[in-house]
């Protein structure tokens, strides 16, 4: 679907004024403060084999609750909320202006300081993972003995394992430096990898106890051993006929996705990474019953857990919506949202520029000049990526406003981009020119033509540029950034830093672990 040429129905009131609803009490229940305890469900699953049912679905519902975070800020929402923030930091994803202050932080690339709010947002929410994580491992008995004879409790078993390792995840990525890079600490350069930066909490009850920040390696090792166990499990429950029922609980291939990501990120050729991820990617695909998007799927919306390439996703409803406070509330102009309103999130014009016109994907979005007057800002927006169904068809700006589209945490794209970089980093340029080529035969043919005849080096670059422009506004672009090492400047579009470039490394790049922990955890001074 192609939207360059609907006509708007417009609000009298002019864009920049248009009033906006928060995200009140009508649209979810506040989080409780205490979750069920290991004793509490290990005796209620006695009587109710479905209670674990209930505490993955939790687990799930804070990765995408407004005020995950522990604050009333209507870009507190989880890993959505996360996805914005570091795309916007990468500059893949810019905003001309910013009128209502939500991501203001990430866009103007504020939140290296430890008093900075997005930094304890990050920590709360990535952590309030983990304990409900915790919460079903101590029930389910040990983190590290995997249930017997019981194919439902290993599915949970293995959710959990995989949710957790993917929270520490983005809690090493986020505060942590390149693995295989440098990073001063108390006024001395040491490897990044020997820096104690993460407290690892096994139990629900370890976190009532402030633990010792581990290194980074130490964290990499714990989030392998995570997902080795989960691997394990569903396999074991796979044998027994037991699988996820849908979208929400992560399933094989996830685990697989994610193992790939995190020897990738790692990045250690003495550690055997590449080939361990190309191992783990090819995996992913070979496990899933996913499949890519081919031909006009791209132009789909990218809006229901149906979407044949989801791997892991929510299915919204009235029930679980966030209302406003979602990644919809802030990304698409279809919906009532602060994106319908003005304050639009979009690709950098740089990036837009390098597409060729051969590429698919260069309609996602909008071209520059195709509106004018109060319509001027929708220029390079997602809107053939992204968009509400109901919202779309009726062609007008905040026509949805029930904010009920779906969401994905991750897609089998991942998979085949994974596999084809971890290939090609591997020196298997073969097996990585057929996984790039089974992606771009679906977006550029003509490009896909040209990849028998590229060299290593060119390769890379060309992965570089799909994986900025697949997965753009998806969350992979700061990760990605920092895995390829490379500088990215600012479009003329972006109304914090036009023109700049920054480079991979750059303090402004990460996160600093909050002062409420600093002054809440005395491990950390030792």
């Amino acid at each position: 679907m192609n939207f360059k040429h609907i006509i708007f129905a417009f609000a009298s009131t002019a864009v920049a004024g248009l009033p906006l609803a928060s995200c009140s009490d009508d649209f979810l229940d506040r989080e409780p403060t205490n979750y069920i305890t290991p004793d509490q469900m290990e005796q209620a699953m006695v009587w109710n084999s479905n209670i674990m049912f209930g505490q993955q679905q939790g687990t799930i519902t804070k990765m995408v609750r407004w005020r995950s975070g522990g604050t009333d800020d209507q870009d507190d929402f989880g890993q959505k909320s996360t996805d914005i923030c570091t795309d916007l930091m990468s500059g893949d994803m810019v905003m001309p202006g910013n009128d209502y202050g939500w991501f203001r932080d990430t866009w103007r690339l504020t939140t290296y300081s430890r008093t900075n709010r997005r930094s304890g947002i990050l920590w709360k929410y990535n952590y309030g993972v983990i304990n409900t994580c915790n919460s079903m491992l101590d029930a389910l008995g040990h983190d590290r003995i995997m249930p017997e004879d019981n194919p439902t409790q290993q599915l949970y078993y293995a959710a959990a394992k995989t949710i957790r390792a993917y929270s520490y995840f983005n809690l090493v990525t986020l505060f942590g430096r390149n693995y295989t890079d440098q990073v001063e600490v108390n006024g001395a350069m040491i490897p990044s990898k020997d820096q104690k930066l993460l407290p690892i909490y096994h139990t629900q009850s370890g976190l009532l106890a402030p633990a010792a920040p581990q290194t980074v390696d130490s964290v990499y090792k714990f989030i392998f051993r995570e997902l080795e166990g989960a691997i394990e499990a569903y396999e074991a429950a796979a044998e027994n006929g037991a699988a996820p029922s849908d979208l929400s609980m992560p399933g094989l291939d996830v685990a697989y996705t994610i193992q790939a990501y995190a020897h990738l990120q790692r990045g250690d050729e003495t550690k055997n990474d590449y080939a361990l991820a190309q191992e783990a990617a090819l995996n992913a695909i070979y496990s899933t019953d996913a499949s890519m998007l081919t031909g006009n799927q791209i132009y789909f919306g990218m809006n229901t857990v149906n979407n044949p390439s989801w791997i892991w996703g929510v299915d919204i409803t009235k029930d679980n919506t966030g209302g406003l406070c979602t990644w919809w509330g802030m990304m698409d102009v279809f919906t009532y949202s602060y994106a319908a309103a003005g304050d639009v999130k979009i690709i950098n014009q740089e990036l837009y520029d390098q597409m060729p016109e051969s590429d698919a994907r260069k309609k996602w979005f909008t071209e520059p000049g195709s509106y004018s007057g109060q319509l001027a800002f929708l220029s390079y927006t997602p809107m053939n990526k992204f968009y509400s169904a109901s919202g779309a068809s009726l062609g007008q700006l905040m026509a949805d406003r029930q904010w009920v589209e779906d969401i994905v945490f991750m897609r089998i794209e991942e998979a085949w981009l994974l596999a084809a970089e971890a290939s090609i980093r591997n020196n298997d340029l073969e097996t990585g020119r057929e996984a790039l080529y089974g992606l771009l035969s679906e977006r550029d043919p003509q490009t896909a033509d040209e990849i028998e005849t590229m060299t290593k080096d060119e390769l890379l670059d060309c992965l570089y540029y799909n994986w900025r422009v697949e997965m753009w506004g998806e969350g992979r672009g700061l990760l990605t950034q920092k895995r390829f090492k490379r500088g990215n400047k600012r479009g003329t579009n972006d109304g914090a830093f036009p023109g700049r470039t920054f480079n991979y490394d750059d303090m402004r790049l990460y996160f600093s672990i909050p002062q409420s922990e600093y002054e809440n955890n005395p491990e950390l001074h030792k």
